[in-house]
């Protein structure tokens, strides 16, 4: 904090004087936005939504063409692939781990994601 725009009475505005531009802290030290929230949709086959809406399967295998990242949304479609069509019930999780692929025998461009169970529709 400038001691002149503390004794002259300048305004402050979010941390930083309206009439000379100084900063009262730092400016790494002012609270940034949260990066936008990234969402993704895909589809679940029905024995595996089940368990994930259940709470008992709390990973997904996936490869990574989407760049999943920690904090990501998880909308999981129930889908019937002999049928090719969307069940109805649908699941939203949170991305709480990421492993990438390419250790642990898991191959480039994969990746196995911790999941969160949040919220769900349907049955």
């Amino acid at each position: 904090m400038n001691l002149l725009c503390f004794l002259f009475g300048h305004r402050w505005r979010w941390m930083r004087c309206e009439r000379c531009g100084t900063w009262r802290t730092r400016p790494s030290a002012v609270a940034m936005p949260k990066p936008t929230l990234r969402v993704h949709a895909l589809k679940c086959w029905p024995e595996y939504y089940r368990a994930v809406a259940a709470g008992e399967k709390t990973f997904e295998l996936r490869q990574n063409d989407r760049d999943f990242h920690v904090g990501d949304h998880l909308i999981l479609c129930a889908y019937d692939p002999m049928e090719q069509h969307y069940i109805g019930p649908r699941t939203t999780c949170l991305i709480t781990y990421v492993l990438p692929g390419g250790s642990f025998g898991l191959a480039e461009g994969w990746c196995i994601l911790g999941i969160k169970p949040l919220h769900s529709t349907g049955s």
